[in-house]
């Protein structure tokens, strides 16, 4: 009888030690995808935030004075540009992201000359064109998001997740109100 119990408990410690390999192994692959989306994604907003200064510069020449939006919009780029991990990169572009939208919506009711402005049409539509060829990347980063985040959290995922040192950690990128 104590014999079969060995066999009995042996098996069960070599299936529940399979079942932790195969899920850690799964949740090792979603962190990857998501540090595989992040890339490329990373590189484009890096391009993107790079032209602010060029359009806080615009407004100011143009206005000839420093406003909330302006500040607030270098202030966020330049916490971009500071940030160091993934987490705090994908915050603070969400914080640039909001910014830029309140800089370009403001400059143009505050100052509508400003729209015929040469050099301010030319990052506008700029900023436009980033925008939408960032919908795509900043989707397919969320998605990578949300399977990671759901996985670790799943049970028996959870247990794994916790124990190995893996969380729900990756936030997602904002999106847009319609």
């Amino acid at each position: 009888m104590k014999g079969e119990i060995k066999w009995i408990l042996t098996i069960v410690i070599v299936a529940v030690a399979l079942l932790c390999i195969y899920k850690y192994n799964q949740i090792v692959k979603l962190d990857e995808l998501v540090k595989d989306t992040w890339t490329p994604l990373s590189a484009q907003l890096q391009q993107r935030y790079d032209e602010i200064p060029k359009l806080v510069n615009e407004v100011i020449l143009y206005t000839s004075n420093e406003d909330e939006q302006t500040r607030a919009l270098a202030v966020a780029q330049k916490a971009f540009a500071a940030a160091s991990g993934m987490k705090d990169k994908v915050t603070f572009a969400n914080n640039t992201e909001t910014a830029l939208e309140q800089m370009l919506l403001q400059a143009g009711q505050r100052y509508p000359g400003i729209a015929s402005h040469y050099q301010y049409m030319e990052l506008n539509q700029g900023f436009q064109t980033t925008k939408q060829q960032l919908t795509g990347p900043m989707d397919v980063f969320n998605k990578a998001v949300e399977k990671y985040n759901t996985y670790t959290r799943e049970f028996p995922n959870d247990i794994v997740s916790v124990l190995l040192g893996f969380e729900s950690k990756y936030i997602y990128f904002k999106k847009e109100q319609d």
